[in-house]
């Protein structure tokens, strides 16, 4: 028996052993730092840095927002104010569009459920998409204020942008 483990021992495989492999860590050789850790260095920095650059081109290339930067604004038709828009700002990312801002409810009554409501539209005025989302504060004060967020996809004919206030299926607030 302890002859067969002696020549199990003894058997050299054709493939590089892990005794015969380089170690994983830096070897000193008379003060100066193994080579090859040093060119495993510098080609981990270069495939870093080649990507990163290859990644900013191909953005640039290929996910350039081609629709204009900013929407006007355009206010709305309806006369009755019974809330009030502020601090509007309309922002387009990579194929969305994120309209946000404040609302200022103007009356003596709490308004429960209220959402707001943004309508793209092209050069001829024409409502091309519309989104909506409630209000953050629910119900909005009397005389009290509350911020709004509406995300949608990017339409790329749309030139405006209009935000009105309803109650959730309901009236319009504007």
């Amino acid at each position: 028996m302890n002859a067969v483990l002696k020549q199990e021992l003894e058997y050299e495989s054709p493939m590089l052993s892990l005794v015969d492999s380089p170690p994983l860590s830096p070897v000193r050789h008379s003060g100066r730092v193994s080579m090859n850790w040093f060119t495993l260095l510098i080609a981990v920095t270069f495939t870093i840095v080649a990507s990163t650059v290859a990644f900013a081109v191909l953005q640039r290339v290929f996910l350039s927002d081609t629709t204009p930067s900013s929407l006007k604004r355009v206010d709305s038709p309806i006369l009755t104010r019974l809330v009030l828009p502020s601090n509007l700002q309309a922002e387009r990312r990579l194929g969305s569009l994120e309209v946000s801002g404040e609302v200022v409810n103007q009356t003596a009554d709490a308004l429960s459920h209220v959402e707001a409501v943004v309508e793209l539209m092209d050069a001829e005025g024409k409502v091309v998409q519309t989104a909506n989302s409630l209000i953050v504060f629910d119900p909005l004060p009397a005389r009290g204020q509350s911020s709004f967020k509406v995300s949608l996809s990017d339409n790329p004919s749309a030139v405006g942008y209009r935000v009105q206030f309803r109650e959730m299926m309901g009236r319009n607030l504007n």
